[in-house]
């Protein structure tokens, strides 16, 4: 039986800064099936690739991404922050999968989406803990997979399961009858974020989509030893 797809979370980052083109080649590297980055928009439109609302914990500025134009931004592991079209040609072209998850700027990420060839939409999944975040990327990108990100399964209101073709939901929220749940209703299943390796292989045998991990190769030997 094949198993869950590996989605690097940030890229690699235990020997890379995360979201970095530094953690994105590494988890190309240790032959993750893709990525899971996050995107935010600076004050002049660009979408850059970045987790946090200010810089202060990777860069020590406490200002806010979307405070500063694309060209102030500081450096983050010796390398500039970079953009998604950046990271997309990186990624994709490598061959992996992207799972973009808004973190803020749907509209920008929805136009740089909409720039890209129909054969990378199909590798690309945009995810959010806004449903309007999601509606806004779909309006730009009618044909992008798109996937609602939840802690609990109660967390997702109904309504939105009727626009998404996916969900991503934290690990604790998984059970087998759950999991079976959402593939009935036809929805892809990625889940977040499976470190543990005994909960990697309990997930596999629930036949999810994917495991968003930090440790890709701990998660996909775990997967592989699953009888």
């Amino acid at each position: 039986m094949t198993g869950p797809r590996i989605w690097a979370h940030r890229g690699s980052h235990r020997a890379a800064v995360e979201n970095t083109l530094a953690a994105f080649r590494l988890a190309i590297e240790e032959g993750a099936d893709g990525v899971e980055l996050d995107v935010r928009a600076t004050r002049d439109g660009q979408v850059v690739v970045f987790h946090d609302r200010d810089l202060a914990r990777l860069a020590g500025d406490p200002r806010a991404v979307a405070e500063l134009d694309r060209g102030e931004l500081p450096s983050v592991g010796g390398a500039p922050i970079p953009t998604l079209d950046e990271v997309l040609d990186l990624v994709l072209g490598a061959g992996l999968e992207v799972n973009v998850e808004i973190k803020a700027g749907s509209a920008a990420c929805g136009e740089v989406l909409a720039a890209r060839a129909p054969d990378e939409l199909s590798r690309i999944v945009v995810s959010s803990f806004h449903a309007p975040a999601l509606a806004t990327c779909r309006r730009a990108v009618p044909t992008v997979r798109t996937a609602f990100l939840f802690e609990r399964a109660e967390d997702v209101p109904p309504a939105v399961l009727a626009e998404i073709q996916g969900v991503h939901p934290h690990f604790p929220a998984c059970s087998e009858a759950q999991v079976a749940a959402w593939r009935e209703r036809g929805l892809f299943v990625n889940v977040w974020t499976v470190n543990d390796p005994s909960v990697a292989r309990s997930l596999a045998a629930m036949q999810v989509d994917g495991l968003v991990t930090d440790e890709v190769p701990t998660v996909r030997g775990a997967c592989e030893m699953r009888s």
